[in-house]
């Protein structure tokens, strides 16, 4: 197996859902695997724990938000300060499209 091929069934087992049925991506929402699950889970948790706006959450938030753009940055070969957060592709979308200088024609 290459570094790009994919287990096909070590996928299926993260993802309980396609033990009943076949998913096909839909773009737009579709089931999650278990770690994400999990992850999800552990941070409702603290949230409910320490109070959503209490110093640890907020800080923690603060430095999820720039590991997240580290390891993006890593990946795409770029620096964290070219990468932004946004909730969807939408939102993304928006923010590029805001920025152009439109013109008639």
């Amino acid at each position: 197996m290459s570094s790009y091929d994919i287990d096909i069934e070590r996928v299926r087992r993260e993802i309980p859902a396609t033990q009943r049925v076949i998913y096909m991506n839909t773009g737009w929402s579709g089931p999650s695997p278990r770690c994400v699950v999990e992850a999800v889970k552990a941070r409702l948790e603290f949230e409910s724990f320490e109070g959503p706006t209490s110093r640890p959450v907020l800080e923690s938030r603060m430095q999820l938000g720039k590991d997240t753009r580290e390891a993006i940055a890593s990946l795409l070969h770029v620096t964290a300060p070219e990468i932004t957060l946004t909730q969807n592709t939408t939102e993304g979308i928006n923010i590029v499209l805001n920025g152009l200088e439109w013109a008639p024609g």
